[in-house]
């Protein structure tokens, strides 16, 4: 019960009561005294009026009010009443929280809101607000910054309406601000994540569960070639041209994506144009709400995968031709060392046929070691070959004439049923014939037993072209030689064609497809190719038969080459000779050839004994035939060491060597002639009658 007095003579109550039903009620319970003239209580006036609804509706009220409340203090809505004529403003205690201010702290004028405006927002809002009370736009809603108690700046949303009296005058203004720095602050970061995002070089894709393209950024616009709108129709299988990421699979791939969060993996995308590159994507699983997504990104790596190609590729020519390297200084070392003992088994055979007497049943014995002894020689000038080291007359030459002075030569080496079609045009360049020739022979040789005993056409072209720098990249014979005019000879059959893993080793010595190959055929070409400071390209496939081309610099003209004819050697003044050989066999067979030719002979078995004997019996010896390999002393250190006692002493130099390994330290020691072994004693001795005759 609540009582109050209005007078001293009244009594006011409220009095709650229960109903018989069990329910509350309100009573409000006026008591009114009435008195006689003396004063005295007569009477009593009680007044009892049901008040319930009217409690009820007060306690909803407060409740309102107190939710009111909550929703402000959890919105961080500020309310204001701004009393126009007066220009007075009320503002709340949540609308002064929002700046950081107790209630007591700003005062309630208008100029308070104007003052805290952000300097750069003031005339904005400022204008807004007089447009809208004068009556130029419908709504008052304005966005803006406002400086709080700390120093720094709130984003608020204001929203307010104007009420008017009965004449239609503006009387007062009631809103309320929204602090919105929050949601601004992530509306930023969210644009400035999708500026990022849009503009990064990486592409950028958001793909459904079902594989439609959600967003695409601008790289891939760019790269694609599709605009924003475009990939937005489309799905990922249209961009991935890879079998496993096509429609009928993308969900079992999604939800691999699902149960490992991430996968990064290499495919193939194709452009609007029709290109494909090669594309590595890193994938990743996203669930945003109920909705599941790929989040990818996709980089171009074909150029990334160019470069390790050409890497690798550069590194499988440094390889092969460190490998080349090395067995081409093996095999000239085994021809050296084979053709001193060539010289040994040749010349004596012919010397022993040359004491025969006539008829003799022993001929046709010595015939066969000089044939087999030959065929050795023919061997090594092919290891020799290999090395790019072999013997050369260089001159100019045509590779369409020699091709067709080859001709027959080549029809021995071809299958009957194999046909040769000649497509030849004028091809000059500078080489030795016989070793271009050889060679060939040897690619002619080759593409015939490409067709396997089958009947085919071989198709040799000859010709001149222009070839830039990167044309001329072999990884056969991976020589510097620069761009312009080149001399080529192409081989081309029909045939079974070469797998990859044997292409990298069909120019290896004595490495062959046949079960009984042998030998030193394309190894001795790839030799005479990069002694011609040329090239040779290789084009097969199984099953497509093979291309060689060899490319050779071009000369402006051909001066056709005339042998010269020589008759009989003849020793116009036999005289003493000093042989100089370190191989015993060797240098015996050396002396009974020079014997044979009427020679008085000194020897000398390594350069110190040669000096020696020579200042001894310089006055008799006339000539010096002089080994070039040699324990103790060089035949070189030899030669320099005899041109500095007599400049004019006729020396023939012997190696098992080439006349082109060695000619650079010949011109460094002195002048001299040079005869390559292995040699028959017929050969020797024009060497030797050309060599006294001229007193070299």
């Amino acid at each position: 019960m609540r009582n109050s007095e209005q007078q001293t003579s009244d009594l006011l109550l409220e009095l709650q009561g229960l109903r018989k039903d069990g329910s509350d009620y309100w009573t409000d319970l006026s008591i009114s005294p009435i008195r006689d003239a003396k004063g005295e209580l007569t009477q009593l006036i009680v007044v009892m009026r049901d008040i319930t609804a009217l409690k009820q509706s007060d306690e909803l009220h407060a409740r309102r009010d107190q939710q009111l409340t909550f929703a402000m203090k959890a919105s961080n809505m500020g309310l204001f009443d701004w009393d126009i004529p007066s220009n007075t403003t009320r503002f709340s205690r949540e609308w002064k929280s929002q700046l950081g201010y107790a209630e007591d702290e700003i005062e309630d004028r208008h100029e308070e809101w104007e003052s805290r405006l952000h300097p750069e927002d003031r005339p904005v809002a400022i204008e807004r607000l007089e447009k809208y009370l004068a009556g130029k736009i419908a709504i008052y809603d304005a966005v803006f910054r406002m400086r709080h108690k700390n120093g720094s700046w709130r984003w608020v949303n204001a929203r307010g309406e104007v009420l008017r009296d009965k004449h239609g005058n503006q009387i007062r203004m009631i809103g309320c601000h929204l602090d919105i720095t929050e949601q601004k602050q992530a509306a930023e970061s969210l644009e400035l994540m999708k500026f990022c995002v849009d503009h990064t070089a990486e592409n950028v894709v958001w793909i459904s569960r079902h594989g439609r393209i959600l967003y695409a950024n601008h790289a891939c616009c760019l790269r694609y070639g599709y605009s924003a709108d475009e990939f937005l129709n489309m799905s990922i299988w249209d961009l991935d041209v890879v079998p496993d990421y096509q429609p009928d699979l993308w969900e079992k791939h999604f939800d691999d994506l699902k149960q490992r969060g991430n996968i990064v993996l290499e495919t193939s995308h194709r452009a609007k144009d029709g290109r494909v590159f090669l594309m590595d994507v890193s994938a990743n699983y996203v669930k945003v709400g109920d909705r599941e997504l790929n989040f990818a990104f996709a980089r171009d790596i074909s150029e990334r995968k160019r470069a390790e190609e050409e890497r690798r590729r550069l590194q499988e020519q440094l390889v092969h031709a460190q490998k080349l390297e090395d067995l081409g200084v093996m095999a000239s070392g085994i021809a050296h060392d084979f053709n001193n003992l060539l010289t040994a088994m040749l010349g004596n055979a012919s010397l022993a046929r040359m004491e025969l007497p006539q008829e003799s049943p022993l001929e046709s014995y010595l015939e066969e070691i000089e044939s087999a002894a030959r065929s050795a020689a023919k061997l090594t000038n092919q290891m020799l070959a290999y090395s790019g080291k072999g013997q050369f007359a260089i001159q100019p030459l045509r590779l369409d004439a020699l091709v067709e002075e080859s001709i027959s030569l080549c029809k021995t080496v071809v299958e009957k049923n194999v046909e040769i079609v000649l497509d030849l045009e004028s091809a000059p360049f500078e080489g030795d014939a016989d070793q271009t020739r050889q060679m060939m022979v040897n690619l002619i040789a080759n593409a015939s037993d490409a067709f396997q005993g089958e009947p085919g056409k071989i198709y040799i072209r000859t010709g001149i072209r222009n070839v830039d720098a990167a044309k001329l990249h072999s990884m056969y014979a991976p020589n510097k030689i620069s761009a312009g005019g080149y001399a080529f000879f192409e081989v081309k059959d029909h045939g079974c064609g070469i797998d990859k893993e044997t292409l990298q080793k069909i120019f290896d010595p004595f490495f062959s497809t046949k079960m009984m190959g042998r030998g030193l055929g394309l190894a001795a070409v790839l030799g005479i190719v990069r002694s011609h400071r040329g090239t040779i390209h290789v084009i097969s496939e199984p099953g497509q038969g093979t291309t060689v081309e060899v490319l050779l610099p071009a000369i402006e003209a051909t001066v056709p080459q005339t042998r010269d004819e020589t008759g009989e050697p003849v020793l116009n003044d036999k005289k003493t000779i000093l042989i100089v050989d370190d191989e015993d066999f060797v240098r015996n067979f050396l002396a009974r050839c020079m014997e044979a030719a009427g020679f008085k002979v000194l020897t000398a078995s390594d350069g110190y004994e040669a000096i020696e004997v020579y200042r001894q019996q310089a006055a008799e010896i006339s000539v010096v035939l002089l080994d070039l390999t040699m324990p103790r002393m060089s035949g070189m250190e030899v030669l320099k060491e005899l041109r500095s006692l007599s400049v004019d002493l006729p020396i023939l130099m012997i190696s098992g060597y080439s006349e082109q390994d060695i000619s650079k330290q010949m011109s460094k020691s002195g002048s001299c002639a040079f005869i390559q072994k292995p040699f028959s004693p017929d050969e020797l001795i024009a060497a030797i009658s050309t060599l006294h005759s001229s007193k070299c």
